[in-house]
This record gives C-alpha cells, structure tokens and sequence, in this order.
C-alpha cells in the first residue's frame, strides 16, 4: 500500500507543514489579482478562494498538533491527498498569476491567461478552484469545528459554479494569429510559397500569391 493511501501520523504533519508554507505564499502572490483590470471573472473568484484555502491547511496543522493521535487518524489519508494537490497546483497557480500581472506586454490579460493555461494544460482555473474547493469544504466539515470557514469556502464554491467558462470551447490547439505591437505579421498555412509585397494589394490563393501593384 502506497504511503498516500495509509500515511502515519508524522508523514501527514510534515507534508502538511510544507503545504502550509508553499501554498500559502501562493495564495498571496494572487492578492495582486484585484489590482488587475479586464481579467476573466474566474481569476478574481479564485483570488478569494486560495486564502480560505491557505487558512483550511493552517487550521489541520494545528488541529493535528493538538489533538491526540487517533482523533483524526481516520482523516489522515485525506488531509495527505488534499495537502499533496494543494502543492501539485502551485505551478500551475503560479503560470496565471505570472503571466497575467506581469507589466510591459502589450498582448491583453485574457489572451496571456489562455496562454498560460494551455502551457498547463489547458485546464480553466475554474476546474482547478472547483476541485480544491470540494475537497477543503469535505476536510473543514470532518475534521474541524469552524463553521464561519467552511461557510466561506462553501460561498466561493457558489460562485466557482455559477461561472461562464473562462477558456473558449475548441480554442485548444487553434492557430492564433494576433499581432499587439507595431510592424508586419505573416502567416503562411497552406501549400505553395508567400510572398509579401507593401503597398498595392495581395491575394492568396491554394499555391500562389498574386500583388497587384499600386501603380507607382
């Protein structure tokens, strides 16, 4: 039997403790979400969501530091697999955070944020909240008594839910052609050769390109 599938008591603490730590400065990082305009809705819920989350894992290190080692011991495989994906998630948390607060790209937020998440994957942070969300509201309702927390995690979760999906159905894998700054940009997808002429006007056809001059 695998250790995620019958942790001890000492194995759970101290994946635990670093999740506590990681994720935490994680959830952080996403505080500056708000300050950043014309993002998909999904990104500023998720920036409420990853604090609560944060404080869920703080409040399992304390109730296991506090509590006599059976108590919970029937929760210890659970709060193993829950602070292992809290940790599996942080590059892909991270990707987001970066690519849509980083200054001095012209291309627009949301377009960055499709792009990171395809280099992730291409899973919506929606999918990634909705997921975490369930299993820390699971993990508050069993294993601890704070009803405020597991009222606000449940909160976010409606919000999560009632989302539109902040990744277009069939744009994966589509060929984008967007040209933010200033110059030419040239794109050739099918059989035979391009050439670019300035000025005058150009068709494309399957093999051939035809510039009619401006006449100069």
């Amino acid at each position: 039997m695998s250790i995620s599938n019958n942790p001890s008591k000492i194995e759970v603490t101290k994946l635990l403790k670093k999740a506590v730590f990681s994720f935490g400065n994680e959830a952080e990082s996403w505080t500056t979400i708000d300050e950043t305009l014309d993002l998909p809705e999904a990104l500023y819920v998720a920036a409420k969501g990853l604090p609560l989350i944060s404080i869920l894992l703080k409040d399992l290190e304390s109730s296991l530091d506090s509590k006599e080692s059976d108590e919970l011991k029937d929760k210890y495989t659970a709060i193993y697999r829950f602070a292992d994906l809290c940790l599996k998630r942080i590059d892909y948390l991270k990707s987001i955070v970066k690519a849509v607060t980083s200054p001095g790209d012209p291309t627009p937020k949301e377009e960055k944020y499709r792009e990171a998440a395809e280099t992730c994957g291409g899973i919506a942070i929606e999918a990634v909240m909705k997921d975490l969300l369930q299993r820390a509201i699971n993990l508050a309702t069993s294993c601890l008594t704070d009803d405020y927390l597991k009222s606000s995690l449940q909160a976010v979760l409606e919000e999560v839910v009632k989302l539109k999906p902040s990744l277009e159905e069939g744009w994966r894998g589509q060929v984008s052609l967007r040209n933010y700054g200033q110059g030419n940009q040239f794109y050739h997808g099918g059989r035979g050769n391009q050439n670019h002429s300035q000025g005058g006007n150009q068709f494309t056809g399957n093999g051939y390109t035809l510039h009619m001059g401006s006449g100069e």
